[in-house]
């Protein structure tokens, strides 16, 4: 396949040509549901929309940053494992390099998700909770 008739029009494809276009947008769609949860965790825990705005960028940078080889020497070490972004990272870049679908990155990427939604939920629960509010038999009647 001639690689400039191939590019035509695309912006991805001028550059770079994704051997396995579906799993690159799973481990994107994977991403966005890491950081979707991280939204509604911030959303219980932050006052107003600036400081999550804030949050949301700085997290994000950091978590990216830490695993860019080229910017950071340590990105090979074993803490980057546990960022929310290495799993749909590793995900990406398996669609973009091979025709392997790494599942456990996938699973890794919805404990994330699972893993914030819960706290975020938990978090809410308590923080709307009436605990001075006590009801009996009778009133409820």
């Amino acid at each position: 396949m001639n690689p400039i008739k191939a590019s035509t029009g695309k912006s991805t494809f001028a550059f770079w040509h994704p051997v396995s276009l579906p799993v690159v947008w799973l481990g994107l769609f994977c991403a966005a549901l890491c950081y979707g949860g991280l939204g509604l965790l911030l959303g219980v825990l932050l006052r107003g929309e600036l400081e999550g705005f804030f949050v949301i960028i700085m997290f994000s940078l950091i978590d990216t940053f830490t695993q860019n080889p080229v910017g950071n020497p340590a990105a090979n070490q074993n803490f980057i494992v546990g960022f929310p972004s290495f799993a749909p990272t590793q995900i990406s870049v398996a669609g973009g390099f091979t025709h392997l679908l790494p599942w456990s990155f996938v699973l890794l990427s919805l404990a994330w998700l699972a893993t914030f939604v819960l706290l975020g939920l938990a978090i809410f629960w308590w923080k709307t909770r009436a605990w001075s509010v006590h009801t009996t038999a009778s009133s409820l009647a």
